[in-house]
């Protein structure tokens, strides 16, 4: 594939840690270095049409943080992440058919998402992205946004909930392919061309494949392709971002993590929930050492950890440098 257009000033990647949820305690906003704004594609575009909400909880944020900035003399910026899958509208959810039913192996609950594979839906996820930009691109506060076309219960598009057999089966009636999902996975990078300055993240863990016949592996060969299809499409505007950063890691997280270094930063992390993640300042740590450039902190973070402790760590992901590679991501 082609390169996109050479992205044009853009804006500085988020360096230090994030809250995951919102704004920060106030006591904790000087030693973060941003939050997170989540939002649903249903809170974007309830009805069919090419326009954003309005009011919606970004422009809020984006007052929010202005106003933050301007009173306590902080520099916090934004990462938005748009939630598609389960949080997707009715009307891209019914596109090509009845949406389709999942339970979510982690916590049993239950949802609906669209043929996320189909070309109607990629075509409806293009157009959200190009409004997304009209409006945000150029908003210096938005430093970055997530890709999440090809995404089930979390904003991870590698997963595939396959350690519940009706899930898989569920799919596989929907007509869901296992080619039309790796094409899935190109074009929602191809979608993130429209942001010229800004940052667009997309969280990688090992792919789970469902094969025609209904069986189920892990491929961390296709996941290494596809950090080098990021890095080959958007430059230096893709952040090789992970959400399940622990300590110690699974084996094949291990092997994961070594790739993104490989292709090198800018680098992103989302810890995993509190209660999964072992010891936080090791995991930050962790997340220092392997070149990151941000860190989500957990739900919570505030009973363990002061602000001093998060400013030294805030510190210490500023100053990793940005040595992206244009070398092939290799197993």
């Amino acid at each position: 594939p082609s390169p996109s257009p050479a992205t044009q000033d853009l804006k500085p990647v988020l360096r230090g840690l994030l809250d995951r949820n919102g704004v920060p305690p106030p006591t904790y906003l000087g030693s973060l270095a941003g939050y997170v704004v989540n939002v649903d594609w249903s809170e974007l575009q309830p009805s069919s049409g090419a326009v954003i909400a309005a009011d919606n909880p970004i422009d809020n944020a984006i007052s929010q943080v202005r106003a933050l900035n301007a009173t306590d003399h902080t520099h916090l910026g934004l990462k938005i992440r748009v939630f598609a899958g389960v949080d997707a509208p009715d009307w891209v959810k019914s596109l090509g058919g009845s949406p389709v039913a999942l339970t979510n192996p982690q916590g049993g609950q239950t949802g609906t998402i669209g043929r996320f594979w189909t070309d109607a839906f990629g075509q409806a996820y293009d157009q959200l992205e190009t409004l997304l930009a009209a409006e945000y691109d150029q908003v210096p506060e938005v430093r970055e946004v997530t890709i999440a076309r090809c995404t089930t219960f979390y904003d991870e598009p590698f997963i595939r909930d396959i350690s519940d057999p009706s899930d898989v089966s569920a799919l596989i009636a929907a007509g869901y392919t296992l080619d039309a999902d790796e094409n899935c996975q190109r074009e929602e990078i191809d979608a993130a061309t429209v942001w010229r300055h800004t940052h667009s993240d997309l969280s990688f863990n090992p792919y789970q494949s469902i094969n025609p016949d209904g069986s189920t592996s892990t491929d961390e060969l296709f996941t290494g392709l596809m950090m080098s299809y990021c890095r080959q499409i958007l430059g230096p505007a893709c952040v090789l971002e992970n959400n399940s950063l622990r300590v110690p890691p699974p084996p094949e997280y291990q092997t994961m993590y070594a790739q993104m270094q490989t292709l090198g930063q800018p680098i992103a992390f989302q810890t995993a929930a509190a209660q999964r993640i072992g010891d936080l300042q090791s995991t930050l740590e962790y997340a220092v050492s392997l070149g990151a450039n941000s860190v989500e902190l957990p739900g919570g973070y505030e009973e363990l950890a002061t602000p001093g402790t998060f400013a030294a760590t805030n510190a210490a992901l500023a100053a990793v440098p940005i040595l992206q590679t244009t070398g092939v991501c290799k197993i």
